[in-house]
């Protein structure tokens, strides 16, 4: 294959990212427009589109998913941004706006590799003509080494002492981190669940993963933060019942047996007391969507909007968001599996930062979990469903067992930010509630369960002493 027949490099996936985050988001436009100038778009109409955000914002338009499509109709000729049905899908094709930057180091070092490729075909041309090569050689090595000097984004860098500093304006507000696991004795082991940040509970199943995660979900509502759970195995539907026994009280069988033969299976006056003060006292601060999407660009989509939807409800983004689970994510254009996992793990850390939410993961585990588990051995991190990308982008580690009489271990394979390891801490799980419950709580929640059947009241996770 001769030069001019070679494929000159590129990189479409990061510049259609680029584009798509500055519609996502249009402050970034700012930052953007520092690092990467227009004519290293390998595609004419992303370059014109490019353009066209840096027009709208030095007239200070609002750059969103509104008005960008409706002032490329506006130009009258939308086939030069590649038409208006592409433009309008650009950010569905994004993975994380928050790993903008590396999107554009992508695009520039393609561009500066294309540069290079056509300094070189020049020189070797005029040297094949006959010119001198004295001529041409240096003004090349001078072009070259510019483009070296440029090929990388400058990051972001700050003194010692204003990293110091944020971090002492953080202590003295006295402002706690917004989620927390429900036990304490967790929460002392694993410290931190800080925005930006990735825990991944292990199972194998039918261990009560997704019932640890929502029993997470609760306890973190009733302090006030806001949740959100992208639901992909299980219809919202089926997440709400269990999240109706856990904050209710009522047994999960009565809910089930209710929606399944409808009036011929009758419910006391005292149940549906309890089912109606749980709805009653429900936040607005939850959501769930259990969309079909398994993408994991899907997926960060379904995130953003939810985010939306969370901000216009209360007045800020989101605190934490639960994905359920890691197996059912597909990664477009990869197939092996590490890989996979890998992107997967890492991407959600990318969109929790984005996002400014603590995200938790739910996973299976490997074989070799499944045996060790059967044989009553300790579990591990390693013991992670599809190798150590996972663990390698977790923040937290938590793995959920189970012995022969149905209590339940977890172990803490993993904390950043506190101790791994130490023995494991044990819990019942009760299934007709779907909660897990410490040894020293069970006195407790029989005593609510028995008072409130007698008075049709309802209890709330909250009065759980763990």
């Amino acid at each position: 294959m001769s030069p001019k027949q070679r494929p000159m490099p590129q990189s479409i996936d990061a510049e259609r990212a680029i584009l798509g985050s500055l519609i996502l988001n249009g402050e970034l436009v700012d930052e953007v427009r520092r690092k990467l100038e227009p004519e290293a778009f390998a595609r004419p109409d992303h370059a014109a589109l490019y353009r066209l955000l840096l027009t709208m914002a030095s007239k200070y338009e609002a750059i969103d998913t509104v008005t960008v499509p409706e002032r490329v109709a506006r130009e009258g000729r939308d086939e030069q941004f590649g038409g208006l049905s592409y433009v309008m899908q650009l950010p569905d094709s994004v993975p994380s706006t928050a790993a903008i930057r590396h999107y554009v180091a992508v695009v520039n070092r393609a561009a500066a590799a294309r540069r290079a490729i056509e300094v070189l075909d020049d020189v070797r041309e005029r040297i094949a003509s006959g010119h001198d090569p004295a001529d041409h050689i240096g003004a090349a090595a001078d072009e070259l080494m510019r483009l070296a000097d440029e090929r990388d984004e400058q990051p972001e860098i700050h003194t010692l002492r204003e990293s110091k500093q944020a971090v002492l304006n953080r202590m003295d507000s006295g402002a706690p981190d917004r989620v927390t696991f429900f036990d304490p004795a967790v929460q002392r082991a694993i410290r931190r669940m800080m925005p930006g940040s990735l825990t991944v509970i292990g199972a194998t199943p039918g261990t009560g993963k997704t019932a640890l995660a929502m029993q997470l979900v609760a306890h973190n509502d009733a302090n006030g933060a806001t949740c959100g759970v992208v639901a992909l195995e299980m219809g919202h539907e089926g997440v709400s019942m269990r999240a109706m026994s856990t904050t209710s009280g009522v047994r999960l069988d009565v809910i089930v047996d209710r929606l399944a033969l409808g009036s011929e299976y009758d419910v006391d006056g005292a149940t549906w007391d309890r089912l109606f003060q749980d709805v009653d006292r429900t936040s607005d601060r939850v959501f769930i969507c259990d969309s079909p999407a398994r993408d994991l660009a899907q997926l960060c989509s379904l995130a953003r909007q939810m985010q939306k939807r969370c901000i216009s409800r209360n007045n800020r983004g989101l605190d934490l968001l639960v994905v359920d689970y890691a197996q059912m994510i597909t990664v477009s254009r990869v197939e092996a599996l590490h890989e996979r996992i890998r992107a997967i793990a890492y991407g959600l850390q990318a969109l929790g930062k984005e996002l400014g939410a603590h995200v938790v993961l739910t996973s299976q585990l490997t074989r070799d979990g499944e045996l060790a588990e059967a044989k009553g051995e300790p579990l591990n991190r390693y013991m992670l469903f599809g190798g150590g990308g996972m663990n390698d982008a977790a923040d937290n580690t938590l793995l959920l067992g189970r012995r022969p009489d149905g209590t339940r271990l977890l172990y803490n394979g993993k904390a950043r930010w506190g101790t791994s390891g130490g023995p494991p801490l044990e819990y019942a799980f009760q299934g007709e509630h779907q909660r897990f419950v410490a040894p020293a709580d069970l006195g407790v929640l029989a005593m609510l369960d028995s008072a409130e059947a007698d008075e049709g009241g309802a209890w709330s996770t909250a009065d759980i002493g763990a």
